[in-house]
């Protein structure tokens, strides 16, 4: 009775070492992953099953039918040709014994099929463009258009990642360098749902980020000859953008704007007669648009068109007259015996009556033949505030000897 035990037992164990052998001969093959591509080929891994003999990799498009790609008794390297540029397809790998030519390729003796993942092929890219689009100080938005089956998009600078999106427009995610040109590499491509990126032709684009607020003490007047109207204007800029936007107001209003495609500006038969406020912003060309960065603060100007000077004799008094300053609310007169300091002032008169009579400079009568430098100030309204314009006109007159 012992003996029947023990080969029932026996029995038993061998029953389910068989079923356990069954068990690992029907495992579905595992690890299974996309390890390269190009526009027209996927290539696969798997990991080894113990006494395999060959290796199949099936295609479908829907998940349902299936068709034998490649056998290989490498599981590191499962390859699919022919195949469509910018394509989702589903892939699954299974053991084979065999494999022949009869219809097509043909596994023979196939087991162990794995689940199914999908897989993707580089999207077509011959027409691919990428179009800068907007900028920050930070960061730079650009659109991709003209390439087939992408459905994500990454920008490189060398080799490190500034952006991607699902969207064809892209913004740097990464941040970068105010007033900085980058030449990036811009893909296309097309990715799986496990995240596996096949990338098209890269196009090679000049980004550029947009400068700071340019601060009032880098932009102004560089020479001013008021004689014939006509004033050089420039911004002090180290900065990599494409040029610089101009506006001018009158009394609050504005009266001119002017884009010019570098730092500097001619202005000719425009700030005469005028008390003028100006403000400048650099510009970044971003297509057929202009992307604008921050406006500067104000700065200000004022010339009369005509100033006369007469000297009398008997009473030893000059006197100065000059044209109307439009948006002028009164006018600051000083004089100097130099050209751009020691002014000591004579008087504040009103916007109507542009006159005045000077009889010294400071506590010192007026020399004969001596020269005089006389800076006339527009006094204009900022809000409930007189301010005086920062660049106005200076005339000389010479004190006659006799």
């Amino acid at each position: 009775m012992k003996k029947i035990k023990r080969l029932l037992v026996v029995a038993a164990l061998a029953l389910i070492v068989g079923a356990t052998a069954k068990v690992q001969t029907q495992a579905a093959v595992t690890g299974v992953k996309q390890i390269d591509d190009s526009k027209n080929s996927v290539k696969l891994q798997c990991n080894a099953i113990l006494g395999a003999g060959y290796y199949y990799l099936e295609l479908s498009t829907d998940n349902r039918n299936w068709v034998v790609m490649d056998v290989s008794s490498n599981p590191s390297s499962l390859y699919a040709s022919s195949l469509t540029s910018g394509t989702t397809y589903y892939a699954r790998v299974g053991t084979c014994t065999d494999y022949n030519y009869s219809a097509g390729l043909v596994a023979v003796g196939k087991a162990n099929v794995s689940a199914s993942i999908d897989v993707v092929t580089a999207p077509e890219t011959g027409a691919s463009k990428f179009v800068q689009t907007g900028a920050t100080q930070t960061s730079f938005t650009g659109t991709f258009s003209g390439s087939f089956g992408a459905n994500y998009y990454q920008i490189y600078y060398n080799d490190v990642l500034l952006g991607a999106s699902t969207s064809t427009t892209v913004k740097t995610s990464r941040k970068l360098t105010p007033g900085t040109s980058y030449w990036t590499y811009a893909y296309p491509c097309r990715r799986s749902s496990s995240g596996y990126i096949a990338r098209g032709s890269y196009s090679y684009d000049y980004m550029k980020t947009m400068r700071p607020k340019v601060s009032t003490s880098t932009f102004g007047i560089t020479s001013a000859l008021s004689n014939i109207n006509v004033y050089y204007m420039a911004v002090s800029n180290n900065y990599n953008v494409d040029g610089f936007q101009w506006q001018f107001f009158v009394n609050g209003k504005l009266k001119k704007t002017v884009t010019e495609s570098s730092s500097s500006l001619r202005i000719a038969n425009f700030i005469n007669g005028k008390a003028i406020q100006y403000r400048v912003r650099p510009y970044i060309d971003c297509g057929a648009k202009k992307i604008y960065g921050e406006w500067s603060g104000f700065k200000s100007i004022g010339y009369a068109t005509k100033v006369t000077g007469s000297y009398n004799r008997k009473s030893k008094k000059l006197t100065v007259k000059w044209s109307k300053v439009t948006g002028a609310k009164s006018y600051t007169v000083s004089i100097s015996t130099k050209q751009s300091k020691g002014f000591k002032k004579v008087k504040t008169v009103k916007a109507s009556k542009r006159k005045v009579v000077i009889k010294k400079y400071g506590k010192k009568k007026l020399k004969k033949g001596k020269t005089y430098w006389i800076r006339i100030v527009p006094n204009i309204k900022s809000g409930k505030k007189t301010v005086a314009l920062k660049t106005s006109g200076v005339y000389s007159y010479r004190i006659p000897r006799y």
